[in-house]
This record gives C-alpha cells, structure tokens and sequence, in this order.
C-alpha cells in the first residue's frame, strides 16, 4: 500500500470539498437545537417582539433571500409591517429601526375600516412578493381588497383598489396559468333586472401589468383616470371596472345555481387536493339559516383557460354541528390524503346573519375535536399511482341527513377543565378603547381556527388550539396526535419536559407553528393579549426533535421567469427567485424502521383568508427513518392546455433532513422542472467531522507506517541479496 494510493487521495479530496461546500462555519457551529437544559418550548428573547405591537397577519419571504418572514398588522389596524428575519443576527429585524429595509405600508385615509386579513402572492408575476389586503366595510359587510405591489425591498405607497366582495375573498389558481386568482360572492343583475348574489372567479389575466398600475390609486382618487391602456379606469372601484384592472370574472352554471347555500362569511375556504390527483380543489363553507356546512368541488384541471369544478354530491357535503369553526386540512391518520379537522363548541349556538353568539340554554363547556377523515387511502397504491385521483371517495360518516359528519377523536372530558372559545370571549371587554369585539368581527379570523403541525417530527401532525382553562385564562394548548391519527391529548410534561414557558402565555388567541431560522423544526408563535391589553406576539423555540426524528420540507413555487420576465425587464440580474403558489400538493413514500411502507400528503398554502396563519412550505415529520424516501411527489393546479401530459412530478432517492425547493419552469414539459436539495446539517454532524477526521488520520498514519516498513524491509532484503553475490 503507498501514500499515493488513489482511494486515499480521493477520500480526502472529497473530504475537502465537502467542508468548503458545506461552509466551515455551519459545519463546526451548526444550528443549535438542544441549547436548552430540558426539551420543551422555551420562549425566545426576540428584540422585535418586544417592540412591536399588533399582531402576525402572515408569513411570506418578502425579499427572496430563502428565510421566512413575518407580515403584521399594526394594533390600530392601519399599518402593515414586514419584519424580515436576519439569519446573522438570529432575530427578526424591528421595522422601524432606520437600518432594516423599510417595508412598512400605512392605509389610505379614504379606507374607513382597518385592515383584517394579510394575503401574499405575486399577483403580477414577476417573482416577487406582493400583498392583498383585506378590510370590511361596517355599513354593507363587503370586503374591500387592495393590491400592493412588492420589488424585495418595499411596497408600492399607494394600492391598486379591487372590486368588493362578500366576506373574506380566497386566493387560488383557478385557470392553471399559475398567476393567482380569486375566488368570492358579487352582486350580479339577471335578466329580470333583479340583484343576485353569485359565487365567481376572478381571474387573473394580464400577461403583464402596466407601470401605471404598478403605481396604485392616489388618496382621494374616485373619477375615473386613464391609467394606461388595460387599467382603465382606476381606481377600481366597482364591479364593472375589475376586468380592467386585470381581474376578469368567470362564474358558471355551476356557481349560481340558486340551490346553493350563501358562503360563509365567518369561516375560510381552503384549496386543497381531495380526491388525491394531485389537483388542488374547492373546499368551501357555506351557511343558511342556523345550518352550515362545508361542500368540496373536485377540480378536473381547467378546461384550457377556463375553471373546471365538479359539483359535490352529498358525499362530499361536511355538515357541521353549531358552533363549529373552520376546517384545517391536514393528513392526521397518515395514510397518504388529507382529512377535515375542526373544533366545535356543541351547546353554543350562533346568529349568523349579524355574527354575534346568541345565549345558550346551558353554558358552553361541551368542547369537541372532529375529524372528516378521507376515504381515499395512498398506502396500498403502487409507487406510480400516488397522484391517481380515486374515481369515487367520501369524507367523513354518513349521517340520517344522507350529509356526511366528522368523527370526535377528542370531547369534553378529554380536555380535563378546560374548553374552547368563542369569539365573544376571545379578548377583555376593555381592549381597542372599551368597545368590546370579537375575533371574528374585528379581526376577521374564526375563534376555533386549528392549526396544524409536528411539532416533534414523530410522522403524525399535532394542532394548536387556545383554551380556556379553569383560572378562566386562555392559554395555547398543544393538542398530541396519539393512536394513529384516531385520538389527540393535550401535551403535558414529565419529568425533564418543560411547558412552563408556554403554559405562561395568557390571554392567547391565535397560535400557529413556524420554522425558525429554517431549520428544520416546528417551533411556536403565539399571538395574545399582554396586561397592558396591548396586542402582542411571542416566539417560543422547539427542541422535541432531540429524540432523533428526521423531517423534510418542502416549497413550491410559481414557475416565474423559466427563460424571460415580463416587461419592462425581460433579463433581470438576478434572476428572481419566484414567490411560493397556493394549492400545491407534496406527498411521499418511504419505509421505516421495521420496513413497513409509510406515506403522507401535505398541502401548501391551502387558506389565505381569516387569518389562517398558513407557512409558506410543507413540513413532514418522517420519524425515526434510516432510509431515503423512495419517491417524492409534487402537484400544482397547472392546465395542460401546453400540452402536459400531468400536472405533476416525482423525484426518487430524496434523502432525509432536507430542504427541496420545486419551481414548475416548463409549462409544456414536467421532467424539467427544477429542483434544489438543501441538506440541514444536525448537531451529530461535529462528531461526525470529527470521527471522519481521526479516521483519515489513522488511515494516514498507518499508510505512513506500512510504507516505511516496507521501505525497510526492501532495504534489508536488497543488502541480504548483495552478500549472497560476494
């Protein structure tokens, strides 16, 4: 064996590439996760959350940089605030220091009614993040939109002003040209002349947007101005004049037929695949009289440029009992399709005309957990098949109605003392100035909103929901999935498990999870009500995942740019990033420990309206796995009027502990779209530098050896031969 040897050669040279690649600093400072002496959610001292006031409207990467941001809305409602997050500094950066970017939009004066509702999409197309804002008009209940523009480092000052609607508008890609559309109720004049209220889509169909409405409205703007060529006029006003502005309407047959119920205006809509095609499709809330439900339209991919929804049967109807919130879309039990969760308070029943809670006969102490699970199940389907719609499926139990119901995985007693809320008690009387409002009216979220999340990368997804407990204070509960997805528990602590930080937090209203400093962890922020009744917002950090469970995330993105960008910048240096789409389906197959065979959905970006708190990417847990993932899925609501053949792709070999960031390029052709795969290194990763480190040097120093003995011994053998010839 020789010093030169080309294993050896090669192992160090991979050996140094990859320590350059990897960056030395995160190799032998990696993120800490067990920083703290027990596991738990330990609360973070950050300076901006000090600060502030307000509350988290959503999240969205404002300056494409790869870190998640947070967009408030000021406590007055009259602000917006993007607070970025700084990766050097390890903290979210305050906008109003002059140092960071001044990503702050203050509402026009002509705007009566705050701001309730923060969406973020790249509603022009150009890769980068713009904001749809959402206010309430007091005297007619419609919803007012106003568009902001974004270039990564501000807002445009003034907005461009939507047609209204009826309740909160979703956001979704309804026509498959991967530019996001919205989705309401509007008035509309049949033939008789007589008004109707219809559901319709607005699309969005500008190839490109002029500078002019680039630049919004000026306050006080209400005549009609030529904004140049297709935005006029502007502002947009009315109906009639959003076509103009780039929205055009499309409602069908479909979508007003008088049989149908009045959406919602207290409960959000979702767009999320059902059926399992990896299609995103129509989940809405609807309401008449005392009665709600929710009805799920399949998606058949749009008919070239036009939206494609079947019509549900009483299969897909989800009755809802009284007092229910909205619906959470998430794969609970772990089969590969997504499930309806919610919450209800059963003996709690609501005026829905005005949206004020009517008195109970008994006090509302009957608290309630339900799931609709899918019928549709992934875990017996070939590799192949995963994004092959089931040609018939049911959510949850078929009910004397002939509609279905959810099953209770978590009741009354399960909650030991404590309940859910309803929206007349979320906050003290005496908050906003004594005029004593509720969550729904005010700052148009539900009460009952469940959120999501892994919180200890186990496989199964946990929810967060705010209880009141038996001091009469609203805490953040932490709700464990237990049983396979068939029952939850609220998360307490042993020995060495540490809730303190978390169960300190009163007055809570709202919590959701979130990734902190992207590293691969599900931490915690959670909104509440501070003793000086001023709004406020805490982050607390997650260290669960010490128990060696890995994860993989997962973002997709809007396709921007695949060869040129819209006018005026066709090349732009650099090239944007692009902004996360609505709708986007992720699954996975994988096998575990024991070689069974393990398979989940996820949906990205699926609600964008009463404050759903949504993350901009998918976290799956993948438990204690010592295998790659066979086979990683992704769907979007894509046409395939460009000839595609799918609107979905996979990839195979994805290894775990990993990042993936999708962008569908190529509209005419899947197979080249664009993947990247971040590596998250762990904390073992020192010992495993180091353990690699002592093992080149002891190959090195026995190479050394090895070939000096034989040195040696060639010598001697060579002065043994020269005697034998004397």
């Amino acid at each position: 064996m020789s010093g030169k040897d080309p294993l050896f050669s090669v192992c160090c040279v991979i050996f140094l590439i990859q320590l350059a690649r990897g960056n030395v600093a995160n190799i032998f400072n990696p993120t800490k996760i067990s920083s703290f002496a027990t596991v738990g959610f330990h609360l973070k001292q950050d300076t901006a959350m000090r600060f502030l006031r307000g509350r988290v409207g959503a999240f969205g990467d404002f300056d494409s940089d790869m870190y998640t941001d947070m967009i408030w809305i000021s406590q007055d409602s009259s602000k917006i605030l993007v607070s970025r997050w700084d990766p050097n500094d390890n903290n979210f950066e305050n906008p109003g220091n002059p140092t960071s970017l001044q990503a702050i939009i203050t509402l026009p004066a002509n705007v009566t009614d705050k701001a309730i509702n923060i969406i973020p999409a790249d509603f022009n197309y150009d890769g980068k993040l713009d904001l749809l804002v959402t206010a309430t008009d007091s005297l007619s209940g419609e919803s007012i939109l106003l568009l902001y523009f974004g270039n990564n480092r501000h807002f445009t000052s003034k907005p461009l002003r939507l047609a209204s609607s009826f309740g909160q508008t979703l956001v979704l890609e309804a026509n498959g040209d991967m530019k996001p559309d919205l989705f309401g109720e509007q008035y509309l004049v049949g033939g008789d002349g007589k008004e109707y209220v219809a559901r319709g889509f607005w699309l969005n169909t500008l190839s490109s947007w002029p500078d002019t409405c680039l630049n919004g409205i000026q306050d006080g703007e209400e005549e009609e101005i030529d904004c140049g060529g297709p935005c006029l006029p502007c502002p947009c006003l009315g109906f009639a004049s959003l076509e103009l502005c780039g929205f055009n309407l499309h409602t069908s047959r479909d979508m007003t037929d008088s049989a149908l119920w009045p959406l919602s205006r207290t409960r959000a809509h979702s767009f999320a695949d059902i059926n399992g095609d990896c299609l995103a499709d129509l989940i809405l809330a609807s309401e008449k009289d005392l009665s709600s439900m929710y009805e799920v339209w399949i998606n058949r991919g749009p008919n070239g440029t036009i939206p494609n929804f079947l019509p549900p049967d009483q299969d897909l109807m989800l009755s809802l009992p009284n007092g229910a919130g909205s619906v959470t879309v998430a794969d609970v039990n772990r089969d590969g399709s997504l499930d309806l969760v919610y919450a209800a308070v059963k003996e709690c029943n609501y005026k829905l005309a005005d949206r004020t809670l009517q008195q109970p006969s008994s006090p509302c102490l009957e608290s309630q957990l339900l799931v609709a699970y899918n019928s549709r199940t992934d875990k017996d389907r070939p590799s192949g098949a995963l994004c092959s719609g089931a040609a018939k499926n049911t959510i949850g139990e078929k009910s004397s109605t002939g509609l279905r119901v959810g099953t209770v995985v978590m009741s009354n007693a399960d909650f030991a003392g404590s309940r859910l809320l309803h929206s007349n008690e979320i906050l003290p009387n005496n908050v906003a100035g004594g005029q004593g409002f509720s969550v729904v009216e005010d700052f148009g979220m539900d009460p009952m909103m469940v959120r999501a999340g892994d919180y200890d990368l186990d496989g199964y997804v946990d929810l967060l929901l705010p209880l009141r407990d038996r001091d009469q204070q609203s805490r953040l509960a932490l709700l464990v999935n237990t049983g396979g997805g068939k029952s939850f528990h609220r998360k307490v602590c042993a020995s060495g498990c540490d809730l303190s930080d978390l169960n300190s937090i009163k007055g809570v209203y709202a919590g959701s999870f979130f990734d902190l400093n992207e590293k691969g962890n599900m931490d915690l922020v959670v909104l509440h009500v501070d003793s000086s009744m001023d709004l406020k917002v805490k982050i607390l950090q997650s260290n669960f995942n010490d128990q060696g469970n890995l994860f993989l995330k997962a973002q997709g993105l809007n396709g921007v740019c695949p060869e040129w960008c819209p006018p005026p910048t066709p090349f732009p240096d650099p090239k944007p990033f692009g902004v996360n789409q609505h709708g986007v389906s992720f699954k996975y197959i994988m096998q575990d420990l024991s070689s069974r065979r393990l398979t989940a959905q996820a949906a990205q970006l699926h609600q964008s309206s009463h404050n759903a708190l949504n993350l901009p990417y998918s976290m799956f847990g993948l438990g204690p796995a010592s295998y790659y993932i066979e086979q990683f899925y992704m769907g979007v609501p894509m046409s395939l009027q460009w000839g595609l053949d799918r609107s979905y792709m996979s990839w195979m070999g994805v290894i775990p502990n990993s990042q993936l960031v999708v962008s569908p390029t190529d509209r005419a052709n899947v197979d080249y779209w664009w993947i990247q795969a971040y590596v998250h290194p762990s904390e073992g990763i020192v010992y495993v530098a180091i353990v690699l480190a002592v093992t080149l040097l002891v190959l090195a120093a026995s190479i050394w050896f090895l070939e000096r003995r034989e040195k040696y011994q060639d010598e001697m053998e060579k002065k043994l031969t020269a005697h034998a010839f004397l």
